[in-house]
């Protein structure tokens, strides 16, 4: 069982005594989770199934998702491709379907055409598959107790750091030094 937003800000409350705002820690603990979400090597990550129909090839990953990791097909791990690089190999490469190129299996995905929610496979398949998901995503509930104290200091190297008036860049740095000591010590 693991923490919630609320036991982890309320935390940081302790810490800072009567010097912090419970409303600027949610924010800055908002901010802490979309970092680590977007960060190189997300701590939380979720996979989410769709079903890839005949004759469609966009798709629209998941609203909890923060940063997509991969997407595979039938249990095959898709390549992410660029338009420039689908150009370069099929000039019109939006209309082919994989009977046009001899094979029905998809072989690499688009992402950010349409919007930054969707993906583009490629080929277009004529059959029906399972596809997967594989992103990051941020926690407000469940947030494992290790990353408590990383988290917590997180958020109040933040809160500290706004320019108000709770401003104090030297706790704001200790506490900065004090979350990646903890970032060190849970492997992060």
């Amino acid at each position: 069982m693991g923490l919630t937003r609320a036991n982890i800000v309320d935390f940081a409350q302790t810490i800072a005594g009567t010097t912090g705002s419970t409303l600027t820690m949610n924010v800055a603990y908002d901010e802490v989770m979309q970092h680590l979400a977007r960060s190189p090597n997300p701590p939380f990550v979720q996979s989410s199934n769709f079903t890839i129909s005949s004759g469609t090839n966009t798709y629209t990953w998941s609203t909890n998702a923060v940063r997509l990791l991969g997407v595979f097909a039938e249990g095959k791990q898709l390549m992410p491709v660029t338009e420039r690089e689908l150009e370069n190999y099929l000039l019109g490469w939006r209309d082919y379907t994989g009977t046009d190129l001899g094979t029905d299996e998809i072989h690499v995905y688009h992402t950010g055409e349409n919007d930054l929610r969707t993906v583009r496979l490629f080929p277009q398949t004529s059959t029906g598959a399972t596809g997967t998901w594989l992103h990051s995503i941020t926690l407000t509930a469940n947030v494992p107790t290790y990353f408590c104290l990383y988290i917590a200091f997180a958020v109040l190297e933040r809160v500290f750091s706004y320019p108000d008036a709770r401003q104090d860049k030297e706790f704001a740095a200790l506490c900065g030094q004090i979350a990646l000591i903890f970032a060190r010590l849970i492997g992060y």
